[in-house]
């Protein structure tokens, strides 16, 4: 009889001992899940909050008003603001002042390219110049250095040249050789920036932008504005350009671009 009671009581005491250990697991799984929820929810905030202030920007940046708010504006230049507790710059500038990539004759992109690279490497910048040529013209005869069907098949990738006029710049990124860097740039950086509100920017007259693919071309003519803004992040930024035309009494938003800059 005492072993039996015996040998309950151990039963009884593996079967606690193991709802302790699942009661201890739920309890840690629910933490995990919970702490998991937070910090979705405040990326999830943070990105409300910074796309808020660009909005609130691109608002602003629409009507000529602003620009007798801030001292010494000049057109194009980088400002520095702080829009409901986000730091951010921005520049507005117009389209008319970049190369349409769809309609440019094949000598000026090709300039445009080897500027890009800086003369530093005239090879690459005719590679890839090829390449986005082959891209746009409707035939399949490659050029030198280019790419048409056959090299993206047997790159394996799940698409082909387009053989047509670039329908978003973008589209640019699929090309051969083309790289986010070169396509997105280090924008924020210019000369003569112009600072308002607080200097976050820190930028010195050698602190200039690099050339990039997306500063330099554009699909759209000179009717369009291009805002850009940058928001720094931690050792990061995010990166918007907005393109937009302006009625008399509207605006009409076109593109949209964002890209996540990493250092």
């Amino acid at each position: 009889m005492f072993r039996q009671i015996k040998n309950s009581n151990g039963s009884i005491l593996i079967v606690v001992l193991w709802t302790l250990v699942m009661i201890s697991y739920l309890v840690g799984d629910y933490l995990i899940h919970n702490r998991s929820k937070t910090g979705t929810a405040m990326n999830l905030t943070d990105s409300f909050i910074q796309m808020n202030a660009v909005e609130s920007v691109l608002h602003l940046t629409t009507s000529d008003e602003w620009k007798s708010g801030i001292d010494q504006y000049m057109p194009g230049k980088w400002v520095d603001m702080n829009v409901d507790g986000v730091k951010l710059r921005f520049r507005l500038d117009n389209e008319g002042s970049r190369i349409n990539i769809n309609t440019a004759d094949d000598a000026k992109i090709r300039q445009a390219v080897v500027d890009i690279f800086n003369e530093s490497d005239i090879e690459k910048a005719n590679l890839l110049t090829d390449a986005i040529l082959d891209w746009k013209d409707n035939d399949d005869l490659v050029r030198t250095q280019g790419a048409e069907k056959a090299y993206y098949e047997s790159e394996g990738l799940n698409y082909l040249p387009a053989d047509g006029l670039f329908k978003t710049m973008t589209e640019l990124l699929l090309v051969k050789e083309m790289t986010g860097k070169l396509f997105w740039g280090d924008p924020g950086k210019d000369d003569t920036s112009v600072n308002t509100f607080d200097n976050t920017s820190g930028s010195t007259s050698d602190d200039k932008e690099q050339g990039s693919f997306m500063e330099k071309f554009t699909l759209f003519d000179a009717g369009f504005d291009r805002l850009s803004i940058l928001i720094p992040l931690k050792g990061d930024s995010r990166l918007y350009f907005i393109l937009f035309i302006k009625g008399k009494n509207s605006m009409n938003v076109v593109e949209r671009y964002t890209e996540f800059l990493e250092g």
